[in-house]
């Protein structure tokens, strides 16, 4: 999928702004790229248009995370509320 289809379907599925999409998309790959392993960060990558693929791969794993420490992290990172972080999560 090229990054301009894959920016519109998150920013259609997620009632988002033209101009928040690529920081919800970065916050979320980031994130992940903290909680993948290398082998499932490559998988992934594989799969997902640059620059997500990027952001993914920017940050090395970090310590074991859970699902509210994903959420928590990506609210941060977007300085949203926790609900609303969630929600951005799971449609991108």
């Amino acid at each position: 999928m090229q990054q301009n289809a894959f920016f519109e379907q998150v920013r259609d599925h997620g009632g988002i702004g033209a101009g928040d999409v690529e920081k919800a998309v970065s916050a979320v790959f980031s994130t992940l790229g903290e909680l993948l392993t290398a082998d499932e960060t490559a998988a992934l990558a594989a799969h997902i248009p640059e620059p997500a693929a990027q952001w993914l791969r920017a940050r090395p794993r970090s310590r074991s995370m859970d699902l509210d420490d994903l959420y928590t992290r990506v609210a941060e990172r977007m300085g949203l509320p926790p609900a609303r972080a969630l929600e951005m999560t799971q449609v991108v």
